[in-house]
């Protein structure tokens, strides 16, 4: 009897660690399956998460404290974070690279819009407004004129100098 007990808790003790190799085995799996998996969008954020709270190259305690990365290991999380970071980074240079051609496209625009300004023919009200300028700061003092008399913003000191001068002659005929 005593024989057969032993032989039925051998057979038991057995089947039971079959029974522990087979769910290890399973689990096992399970979590290589999911390793090789890619990153879903909840564990980018988990692993975001982690990055900030526990600091770039912390993965153990970025993996204990994100229950969302349980199925992953240090080495799929550094690689994840790599990924992630090049990709921040493509990001950045290309919005950076789009701000630039804004900002440059914005300057071209204001300075042709100025240029046009420059170039168009003086008003009555920019002539009276460059008369009062010379009365008050004298002829030469361009840039006074210009910073005193808001009807000339869109000129240059060379353009004021150039209608002075074209006023002047048509005063002397």
């Amino acid at each position: 009897i005593l024989a057969k007990r032993a032989r039925e808790e051998e057979a038991r003790e057995a089947r039971e660690a079959d029974e522990r190799e087979a769910r290890e085995a399973e689990e096992r799996e399970a979590r290589e399956t999911a390793n090789r998996a890619p990153f879903s969008e909840e564990e980018d954020a988990a692993l975001e998460r982690g990055v900030e709270q526990h600091g770039q190259g912390n993965w153990k305690a970025i993996l204990e404290a994100e229950p969302a990365l349980a199925c992953r290991n240090n080495k799929r999380i550094r690689n994840r974070w790599k990924v992630i970071l090049a990709k921040r980074a493509r990001e950045e240079e290309a919005r950076e690279a789009r701000e630039a051609d804004e900002r440059e496209a914005r300057e071209a625009e204001e300075r042709e819009a100025r240029e046009t300004a420059n170039r168009a023919p003086f008003s009555e009200e920019e002539d009276a407004a460059l008369e009062r300028g010379v009365e008050q700061h004298g002829q030469g003092n361009w840039k006074a004129i210009l910073e005193a008399e808001p009807a000339l913003a869109c000129r240059n000191n060379k353009r004021i100098r150039n209608r002075w001068k074209v006023i002047l002659a048509k005063r002397a005929r």
